[in-house]
């Protein structure tokens, strides 16, 4: 026998650190590598969420795109159209009767439909 003084593990509820399994430089050099492990971790996390969030954007935009050019497609047939009329009827939307266009006129007519 060592000596008379025996050692009893005592559960008191409280957590912390202790020695017994795991020495003190051992749990520092666990904890360093616990800490780094979750930075680069989050980092990663970060730099993906980041690239995901670019590539959604350029969908948008892909897809604002060709909207915007079909709706121009769209807006130019019609434009076309009313001024095809114009000249052919001389009258825009057959409610207003007239009796010459001159260029200067329908030039007008092209611009302002064309902005």
């Amino acid at each position: 026998m060592l000596s008379g003084v025996e050692f009893y593990l005592l559960n008191i509820g409280v957590c912390h650190s202790n020695e017994l399994l795991l020495g003190g430089p051992f749990q520092r050099h666990f904890q360093y590598f616990y800490y780094s492990l979750f930075t680069a971790c989050l980092l990663t996390m970060s730099i993906l969420y980041a690239l995901i969030y670019r590539s959604v954007l350029a969908r948008r935009s892909r897809r604002h795109k060709e909207k915007t050019a079909s709706l121009a497609a769209e807006i130019k047939k019609i434009h076309e159209t009313v001024l095809e009329s114009v000249r052919l009827s001389g009258t825009v939307r057959g409610c207003q009767r007239m009796s010459r266009l001159s260029k200067t006129a329908l030039n007008d007519l092209e611009i302002y439909l064309t902005v």
